[in-house]
């Protein structure tokens, strides 16, 4: 199931909007031209005119969208949709180079309920699941782990502009060595509601984005799920030579020898309103051969869930929990280039040998931000580290900053399993990084305002400059840490 991310954080002191469900910036919002049906189950003409008639095959809705005026919506009923399959080869042709692929102009939308249906134009993305699978024989999980003849490329985008637009898909099982789940290049796409989980960049002897890679791309990706997707480097997404926009993200479960969710190289993302929670950066040794030899490389295991390198990567409003490296930055880790920039970010339960929250590079900044992960969570790579009205546990030069607990609603914790004297089978119990308030805070569990025993001391206690705009009346004149 599709995890939630809550979108408000409050009191009665204060009101914080995070996540604008508004995706106004999004191509294919407006009326479409051409509306395609594609239903699995559908059992009359399949020519796409209706959810009766729909085509049956994602791959021929594409290939009808791409000949005729756009703009186009494609509207894909629940079921399971693999890359090489047709109404030519309905039993699929078995080819692992085959892609599903984005197209200007057409907006290809999941989650309807669809043929057979009492009302088949109801769209609900986790009730109706829609899923673009790599697992072209249906085998995974049969008898034991079997993907070696999977889609190396689940959804492919290249030279795509804002008006190729998908929403609502789960995309699982590609099989590669670069972006087996979605490869983006040369392009700024748009990627929502989408749930990319279980893909393995594991077949050469360096792989990249598990997930997605981004090369050369502005791809943005809003209210996005990155869920237990593996590679050497960026589990969830590898961005080289990208500026992706990541609006709303979850990233769960992710694993690589470098940047567990996220590795970036010469790129600058920027993060809005993210969380990242129980990725894992591992120690590996892959043999690399050229030049007449085989090298072995070491991974020592660093950024739990991003690293860095002659990057500049600006988080803001985002949560890291629960995040683990073998060697340093539990949280991230970052190698050159430029930053982190964090603003209001929370860091805490992040673990690693050295470093258990932050790496950091010259020109990194934490501006209003709780960084409460032991005392040795943050470590120089270099100088110039601006740490201003945050709270770190153990303390940290700078104006406003504090040493306080800052009185999560519900902590986190690492779970010993049964097992307190082996660390490496622990695992996360996610937690709730509300402020508590004497004054009333919203319980999103409960739905409810409750009152605390205790007030925060991050609330009204970030930088007096910083603009109050995202926390309407009444909000105590200044932003919460």
């Amino acid at each position: 199931m599709k995890a939630k991310i809550p979108i408000v954080v409050c009191s009665m002191q204060r009101l914080i909007i995070i996540i604008p469900l508004i995706l106004l910036s999004i191509a294919g919002l407006a009326s479409a031209e051409h509306v395609i049906h594609v239903d699995c189950d559908a059992t009359g003409t399949n020519d796409g005119t209706s959810w009766a008639n729909a085509y049956c095959f994602l791959q021929d809705a594409l290939a009808d969208a791409n000949s005729i005026a756009k703009p186009v919506e494609i509207r894909v009923a629940q079921g399971i949709y693999r890359p090489d399959r047709n109404s030519a080869e309905p039993n699929g042709t078995g080819d692992s180079e085959v892609s599903f692929k984005l197209i200007n102009g057409v907006t290809i939308k999941g989650g309807y309920a669809g043929y057979g249906q009492a009302e088949p134009d109801v769209r609900d993305t986790v009730l109706y699941e829609t899923i673009l699978s790599g697992d072209l024989n249906g085998d995974d999980y049969a008898v034991q782990l079997n993907t070696s003849d999977n889609s190396q490329v689940v959804l492919n985008s290249e030279y795509n502009d804002n008006t190729a637009c998908i929403n609502g898909f789960t995309i699982t099982g590609g099989y590669g060595d670069r972006g087996p789940g979605i490869t983006c290049q040369y392009g700024n796409p748009v990627f929502a509601d989408c749930t990319i989980s279980d893909n393995r960049a594991v077949s050469g002897s360096i792989t990249v984005g598990g997930g997605v890679l981004t090369l050369e791309s502005s791809a943005e990706f809003v209210n996005c799920t990155f869920l237990s997707n593996g590679a050497t480097k960026g589990g969830g997404i590898y961005n080289s030579a990208s500026s992706p926009l990541l609006r709303g993200c979850l990233f769960v479960g992710n694993g690589a020898s470098e940047g567990g969710a996220m590795f970036n190289v010469h790129s600058s993302p920027q993060l809005f309103s993210c969380k990242f929670v129980n990725n894992r950066a591992s120690f590996s040794s892959r043999p690399i051969s050229g030049n007449g030899g085989t090298t072995v490389v070491i991974f020592k295991g660093e950024g739990g869930a991003i690293y860095n390198r002659h990057s500049e990567i600006s988080l803001t409003n985002c949560v890291f929990a629960g995040n683990r490296a073998a060697w340093e930055g539990g949280a991230i880790y970052s190698y050159y280039g430029t930053g982190p920039i964090l603003t209001n970010c929370t860091l805490t339960g992040n673990s690693a040998s050295h470093a258990e929250a932050l790496v950091y590079s010259q020109g990194a900044r934490l501006l209003n931000c709780v960084v409460w992960n032991g005392s040795q969570a943050i470590e120089p790579r270099d100088s110039g580290l601006v740490v201003v009205h945050s709270n770190t546990q153990g303390g940290w030069p700078g104006d406003g900053n504090i040493d306080a607990d800052p009185c999560f609603a519900a902590p986190g914790y690492w779970d010993p399993n049964g097992t307190p004297e082996d660390a490496n089978d622990d695992f996360w119990a996610d937690g709730d990084y509300h402020l508590k308030s004497q004054a009333g805070r919203w319980d999103a569990n409960s739905q409810t305002w409750v009152q605390d025993d205790v007030t925060s001391p991050c609330i009204d206690a970030g930088d007096p400059m910083t603009a109050i705009g995202q926390e309407p009346f009444p909000n105590g004149g200044i932003i919460n840490m």
